[in-house]
């Protein structure tokens, strides 16, 4: 009989067991046994994941599964449409918590790659072949005694992470949603994944791109007037403020804006740079404070979510209010004051 399992193999928090929607992720190695009822599937996927090795040569022990909650878990039919949205919650209710500096633990784009292999349980053929990639399927054959998955060296591996908790059930929510402004908000964290990818030759121009493509998916920004436009509705997004202005001479004109807004317009600027082949400088990477744009743009597009979901009346401004007091390190990366939003 033909079955599948979904699983991402480098999940950053061994300890995760949780329903969440309409899924339910688990750590392979800690809970197989309670909730593999299945003793020949619990057996096959043992030797499966146990191809899994660290580069160490030990077996590979995030490996978290994502099975339905009702009915098979290991269904060889899925719904893929509800299953990428879901590893992309999960992915930006992680990235969400990127730390500051490298005292916490850390995780990236790359620890929610998700994998989705059918297999048969009952087959007892010595050789075996795995089909890998999304643009060009690679197939990968072998025995069960000489096949080997390692790890990439440049996978993140730097403690227990935890997701953005008030956060990922309210994403989860939306998973059925087609509509316009939801398909929008998925499709900017496929470009957000994209910004915080680890693996080789990806330029910091690269993520600045991928950024800037997320706010524009997410904020369905138009074809003219983009960084206006950009600092309009992130002004728009943030709770009420009494956030100060500052005037500048752009051309002829003269422009008044906040500090939250002088920074979309410069990060927008700097995509322009970047996208029409102009020279920059290590330095242009850099806000005045000193503060990377990636991290002070991660912490802005997440605040634009929260925004977007009062927004969409999904989360009330109270709770919203709650959550920018604890959360919004944008503020110090900016040298904003807690005083302007009381």
């Amino acid at each position: 009989m033909r079955h599948a399992v979904s699983f991402m193999p480098y999940f950053p928090d061994e300890e995760i067991n949780e329903v969440l929607g309409d899924f339910h992720v688990w750590n392979w190695r800690r809970n197989a046994q309670q909730l593999v009822a299945d003793a020949r599937i619990r057996a096959y996927l043992t030797r499966y994941f146990g191809l899994y090795k660290t580069v160490k040569g030990k077996p590979e022990s995030r490996i978290a599964v994502v099975s339905p909650v009702t009915g098979d878990p290991f269904p060889a039919d899925q719904d893929f449409f509800r299953l990428s949205r879901f590893n992309n919650a999960l992915m930006a209710s992680y990235l969400f918590n990127l730390p500051l500096n490298s005292n916490w633990p850390l995780c990236l784009s790359d620890n929610f790659t998700g994998l989705h292999q059918p297999f048969d349980a009952d087959t007892d053929d010595p050789t075996i072949a795995f089909n890998f990639g999304s643009y060009l399927q690679v197939k990968q054959a072998g025995s069960w005694d000489y096949l080997t998955f390692a790890t990439p060296q440049f996978m993140p591996d730097m403690g227990q992470c935890r997701p953005v908790d008030r956060l990922l059930p309210l994403l989860v929510g939306l998973l059925g949603d087609k509509s316009a402004a939801i398909n929008r908000l998925f499709r900017s964290l496929e470009w957000l994944r994209v910004a915080f990818l680890n693996y080789e030759n990806v330029p910091n121009d690269v993520r600045l791109v991928a950024m800037c493509s997320a706010f524009e998916a997410l904020l369905d920004l138009p074809e003219f007037k983009k960084a206006e436009n950009f600092s309009n509705q992130v002004n728009g997004l943030l709770p009420a403020n009494r956030l100060p202005t500052i005037s500048q001479q752009i051309r002829n004109t003269t422009v008044t804006d906040t500090a939250v807004g002088w920074w979309c317009r410069e990060f927008y600027s700097l995509r322009s740079k970047l996208v029409h082949g102009e020279e920059t400088t290590p330095q242009d990477l850099l806000h005045d404070t000193g503060a990377e744009h990636l991290k002070i743009a991660i912490n802005i597009f997440e605040e634009c979510v929260w925004g977007l979901l009062v927004k969409w009346s999904i989360l009330s401004p109270d709770d919203r209010m709650m959550e920018f007091m604890w959360r919004s390190n944008w503020r110090d990366l900016l040298g904003v004051q807690m005083a302007a939003f009381i």
